[in-house]
């Protein structure tokens, strides 16, 4: 149907906004109806305030934020809502229609985020028929059931956490070797590179670059590096995994990729080069597991002022003794995981767009 057989008019025509009402932690008790604040569901009750489904808009707080129950529900006083007696419209319909108004920047309190209801009554919308209403958020819904259906089941961080675990067996009768005894090179990063910084280069990897078993790429800096023993010595290698040694961040680690290879690290970073003995992926994974090589960083942290681990203390660490075919194997397999992460992150990224672009065709009439 043609959006010119739609009817002009604005929010506050077609629903009202009512107030929730207050219900503290202290005064609920425990049943089957969900309690709603601003920014979702925050506990449950045994009795609701709506009676029946409820469309839920943050008022204090997540201002704007519109959150829908299928249920009949309690919304706090930190929102407004809107079930089916409050309008005429259809719920699910009206829920999409509301998500889509930028709500969120309706802000008008300055000390503490609120949403104007008559702000939000004034905003213009096209109103089609029921039937349409309907059908819209038919299409809607699908859509982001399609969303919701690339983000489901375990992530392949938890995956690669199972494998390893599989790899080495019951945590307490794995054999343990220092880990020193396994790389055949540890450095950290230099002083005064931000002097080489540059619009060209060769990557630079700074703490805040190394995240849990992987480095992120997205804003890493360029170095024009200069040509001496320092700048040699600190040049990373595929193979070679990094871990950041202070700051409040201590602890991350990854092994370095190919579009890595030949860059650069700040003074907060360690390269560990494992020798023939050790596949870099595997000895990652180890170290960020958290009843791994996490709990031994914890350990050396304790009691310091100033967190850091020194080339002794990473050396003293301590790794399971696993044959390097296994290693090998646990790293195939984890890149076949990196291969299905990337492809379903693919279809997440198309998922997305395709709601979002529905959802801005949908109340402009072009579905």
């Amino acid at each position: 149907m043609s959006a010119s057989q739609w009817q002009t008019t604005t929010v506050g025509k077609i629903c009202t906004f009512s107030y929730g009402k207050s219900l503290p932690a202290s005064s609920r008790t425990d049943g089957p109806v969900d309690v709603f604040g601003s920014n979702g569901a925050v506990g449950r009750h045994n009795h609701p305030l709506t009676s029946g489904p409820t469309i839920i808009i943050g008022r204090k707080g997540s201002v704007g934020e519109v959150h829908y129950s299928a249920a009949a529900c309690w919304p706090i006083d930190t929102t407004y809502f809107v079930e089916a007696k409050s309008t005429e419209c259809d719920l699910r319909w009206l829920y999409w229609l509301l998500a889509s108004l930028g709500l969120t920047d309706m802000n008008r309190a300055a000390a503490v985020p609120g949403l104007n209801r008559d702000d939000a009554y004034r905003l213009p919308v096209l109103l089609p028929p029921l039937d349409e209403q309907r059908r819209i958020a038919d299409v809607l819904d699908r859509a982001d059931n399609l969303v919701a259906h690339c983000t489901q089941g375990p992530s392949v961080s938890e995956l690669k956490d199972s494998l390893m675990r599989r790899t080495l067996g019951p945590f307490h009768s794995i054999e343990m070797v220092e880990l020193g005894s396994r790389l055949s090179f540890v450095t950290s990063g230099g002083r005064g590179w931000a002097r080489y910084y540059s619009a060209t280069g060769k990557p630079f990897v700074r703490s805040y670059d190394v995240k849990m078993n992987k480095v992120d790429q997205e804003s890493m800096v360029l170095v024009d590096p200069p040509n001496n023993a320092e700048a040699r010595r600190t040049e990373v290698r595929t193979g070679d995994v990094l871990l950041t040694i202070t700051g409040s961040k201590i602890g991350r680690v990854a092994p370095v990729p190919e579009s890595l290879s030949g860059g650069f690290v700040s003074q907060h970073v360690a390269i560990l080069r494992p020798n023939d003995a050790l596949n870099a992926v595997f000895l990652s994974h180890y170290l960020s597991l958290s009843d791994g090589g996490q709990r031994q960083i914890s350990r050396l942290q304790y009691g310091q002022t100033k967190p850091g681990l020194n080339f002794d203390q990473i050396r003293g660490m301590r790794i399971p003794q696993v044959s390097i075919q296994a290693q090998n194997s646990f790293a195939a397999a984890a890149g076949q995981l990196d291969t299905v992460e990337r492809t379903y992150s693919t279809r997440l990224a198309c998922a997305i767009e395709l709601f979002s672009s529905l959802q801005y065709r949908a109340f402009r009439g072009e579905l």
